[in-house]
């Protein structure tokens, strides 16, 4: 395949991503077979996962539940150290140009690789925009369920701290994970069960474990994901929370959490234990 941008295969539309690795051994143009095969995994996880988000708005946890599209690897090039890989969308909508369904899905894949490392960037493309704004807990969920392959993807820094793996388009930087971004990544810790804090719903999603919250203890919203031990009951308290939120009634709630924390201490998430 190795096509370019927007070119397609039978009405459907290819999209090109490459996976660019420097440093280390692969300067010999060579990858260790071990750390290679697992980075490897974790970049085709990172994009069966994205790509049906991306087509369907929902986020998968299984990279073989992608629907809507294939994902092939291409004959690998020489002079650099390159994964090539195309995406196949399959039944594209007729009145969607190619165009603004790849900048889209790249403008995505940019966006979710760099926020789970911390790196949160203002979306690009009206697609993502509205994504975001309409999808939020599936963005969270999209968020966690790609945390896993990313730190597979980054397997090669875990060996040698010299290398730099990048996310490419044609002609154009997405991502670049180095060290810094596996220490983030590696090093993610969760607090102790923290009870009774004061907080009010800002987003969430009833048919969703996912949300946002307005922490009063660090005064500002972070994403939350909704336990299993917590009731319908307590559901029906965030949702409430939710409305009094959106009607400006100043009304707050108490939850027991854990949060998520990266190696400084930022929040990352918290996880909702109770609710009252």
């Amino acid at each position: 395949m190795g096509a370019k941008d927007q070119s397609s295969e039978h009405g459907s539309i290819i999209i090109p991503v490459k996976a660019h690795y420097k440093g280390g051994v692969f300067e010999e143009n060579r990858s260790d077979l071990y750390d290679g095969v697992i980075s490897l995994d974790g970049f085709s996880k990172i994009l069966h996962i994205v790509t049906h988000a991306y087509i369907n708005e929902e986020a998968i946890h299984r990279s073989t539940a992608l629907k809507g599209a294939r994902i092939y690897r291409d004959a690998s090039r020489k002079g650099s150290f390159y994964e090539l890989i195309s995406i196949v969308i399959d039944n594209p909508v007729a009145t969607i140009t190619a165009g603004i369904i790849t900048n889209g899905f790249y403008d995505l894949l940019k966006y979710i690789c760099k926020r789970v490392v911390g790196q949160v960037t203002a979306p690009e493309t009206t697609k993502v925009k509205g994504l975001i704004e309409r999808k939020e807990p599936v963005i969270n969920k999209l968020c966690d369920n790609i945390r896993e392959p990313v730190k597979a993807f980054h397997r090669p820094i875990r060996t040698n701290r010299d290398v730099v793996i990048g996310i490419e388009r044609a002609r154009k930087s997405l991502v670049q994970y180095n060290k810094n971004t596996y220490d983030f990544i590696s090093n993610e810790v969760y607090s102790e069960l923290e009870y009774g804090l004061s907080c009010n719903v800002t987003k969430m999603n009833t048919l969703s474990e996912y949300g946002r919250v307005y922490l009063d203890q660090l005064k500002k919203t972070v994403p939350y994901e909704v336990t299993e031990g917590v009731s319908f009951a307590e559901r029906l308290i965030l949702s409430k929370s939710l409305d009094d939120t959106q009607n400006k009634i100043e009304e707050k709630i108490k939850i027991d959490i854990k949060k998520l924390m990266d190696k400084e201490g930022r929040v990352i998430k918290i996880y909702i234990y109770r609710v009252y």
